[in-house]
């Protein structure tokens, strides 16, 4: 399998789940782009540019883990969306909350960011993404069985 595979969803969908069991599964190269931003190689302006700059210079075999797609699809590139219920990743998020231990200002951006991101994702076309996943109904190796095959089939054919 060759190619770049997107792995979208909003605050707390199961999207870095995923993209971690992609990773261990196929050994290619994660990029998360929150990790980007919290660790201080990117502002949250410009971690699409450096998304991008780092596709373009690992070229090929990356997963990228991010919320919300910025840019159109591009040959070799593979668009899955992990997009449980609202209420699903806001019961997550509660618990991300608490395990944080996370104080109330911050837990209140969280949850709005949750809500902001989901609602954003629930606007898009289906048909913008290889397949979509409700991560509370499958299980991380069912969603990662199904990218492997739509990824193979594509680009077998």
């Amino acid at each position: 399998m060759e190619g770049v595979i997107f792995v979208f969803g909003a605050s707390c969908s199961g999207k870095s789940t995923l993209a971690q069991a992609l990773q261990e599964n196929l050994s290619w190269h994660r990029i998360d782009r929150d990790d980007l931003v919290q660790g201080g190689a990117s502002t949250e302006d410009n971690a699409n540019q450096v998304l991008d700059q780092k596709i373009s210079e690992l070229k090929t075999r990356i997963i990228i883990d991010a919320q919300i797609p910025w840019r159109k699809k591009q040959e070799g590139e593979f668009y899955f969306l992990v997009h449980p219920s609202l209420e699903a990743c806001l019961e997550r998020d509660g618990r991300r909350n608490q395990r944080l231990d996370r104080p109330p200002q911050q837990a209140q951006r969280a949850r709005a960011y949750v809500i902001r991101t989901h609602k954003e994702l629930s606007k898009l076309p289906r048909d913008l993404f290889d397949d979509c996943f409700d991560s509370s109904a499958l299980s991380v190796e069912q969603e990662v069985e199904k990218v492997s095959e739509r990824c193979f089939q594509k680009l077998v054919s």
